[in-house]
């Protein structure tokens, strides 16, 4: 590593290594406080599949279509956070305390963003308009 990138990245390297390390010790303590609970994500996926497409009473309906709105709005959630990451491209920066900052849009990814989110509201109110008026 040393042949091939800067001390200053080897150092930030090093540094988020601490830091994550430090972590981990936290999270560890943290889990022999907590009661174990298997967080397996196949067991959970098949769980839910299983819960959302039973044939329960119609008592349980509300329940499983809130449960599924549920796990539709932090699939988005999760998805939507790691998106920018892998699509856009990210810039990295120090700041004044040595933390490592990820900066993932451009000035011309921002006026594609406004330009489209003014569009969306322009077909909205022209929208809007057709449905107040009576084409009769």
């Amino acid at each position: 590593m040393k042949d091939n990138f800067s001390q200053e990245f080897i150092a930030d390297l090093n540094s988020q290594i601490s830091k994550l390390t430090k972590e981990i010790a936290r999270i560890r303590v943290l889990q022999k406080e907590l009661p174990k609970i298997d967080a397996e994500a196949t067991t959970m996926m098949r769980e839910a599949a299983a819960h959302l497409t039973s044939t329960a009473p119609v008592v349980d309906q509300w329940m499983r279509l809130a449960f599924a709105y549920e796990w539709r709005v932090a699939s988005a959630a999760a998805h939507g956070r790691s998106w920018p990451v892998f699509v856009r491209k990210t810039e990295k920066t120090k700041t004044a305390d040595g933390e490592l900052r990820s900066f993932t849009t451009s000035a011309g990814e921002l006026g594609r963003s406004v330009g489209a989110a003014t569009l969306m509201t322009s077909e909205a109110w022209r929208l809007w308009d057709l449905r107040r008026i009576n084409h009769l």
